[in-house]
């Protein structure tokens, strides 16, 4: 139990990223904290679950352009 508790609890960062340092990572606990992979001593960003949702949405729909 406490083993998956830290498991849950780990930083992690797109597969897309691969090797690359040039990411963000996540972190789910009781709201989604995002930090910068390269600067991750300057802390997070917080995301209730709503706004999150409502981001991904946004960056996986590729946007409409205008005729």
């Amino acid at each position: 139990m406490l083993v998956e508790l830290r498991r849950q609890r780990s930083w992690r960062k797109s597969s897309y990223s691969g090797a690359s340092e040039d990411c963000l990572e996540m972190l789910e606990s009781f709201q989604i904290q995002v930090r910068d992979s390269k600067f991750s001593e300057l802390g997070h960003i917080s995301f209730g679950a709503d706004a999150w949702a409502v981001f991904v949405a946004s960056v996986r729909i590729p946007p409409l352009l205008p005729d």
